[in-house]
């Protein structure tokens, strides 16, 4: 049920967006989106996991990107009801179309457990983003929690 939830709240985002950019900056303001991926939490197994995020980026004249991007999420196991998290970006766009984003996200998680509290974690991502037409965006990165824990997403956002 938390899957169908929060595939169908992203897709309503997604297709409630209408503002198309004004210029040649591609990762500039706001974004919103999804991702989905697969993570091993401390040994436990790998789960499927599922993340909606919020931003907003600058993207300055020599191409390097600014923001903040917040997640919330929910991964599928008995332990782990969600994972919310506030990050720092920092990226530099690439290509020759100048299409591409290269990403470092870093800052908190909170992961809250069925039952048993909820813990702080160091955050940190590495990704690309590549933006297909004008809003649209894919993405993939690596997430790692303490550097103990690591998990994969793909995703799509739209830029507003």
């Amino acid at each position: 049920m938390k899957k169908l939830s929060i595939a169908l709240l992203a897709a309503a985002l997604l297709a409630g967006a209408s503002t198309a950019q004004a210029d040649d900056k591609k990762f500039d303001g706001v974004q919103a989106g999804v991702d989905f991926g697969y993570i091993d939490f401390s040994g436990a197994g790998g789960d499927f996991a599922a993340d909606l995020f919020l931003g907003y980026r600058v993207q300055t004249e020599s191409n390097f990107v600014f923001g903040v991007e917040g997640t919330f999420g929910g991964i599928d196991n008995d332990l782990i009801d969600n994972v919310w998290s506030v990050n720092g970006t920092l990226g530099y766009v690439v290509g020759t179309e100048q299409n591409g984003l290269i990403f470092v996200n870093s800052g908190f998680a909170k992961v809250k457990f069925d039952g048993f509290g909820s813990t702080e974690l160091f955050k940190a991502d590495l990704g690309y983003e590549h933006a297909v037409g004008e809003n649209m965006r894919l993405r993939i990165k690596v997430t790692t929690y303490e550097f103990d824990d690591y998990r994969g997403t793909v995703g799509i956002s739209y830029n507003f």
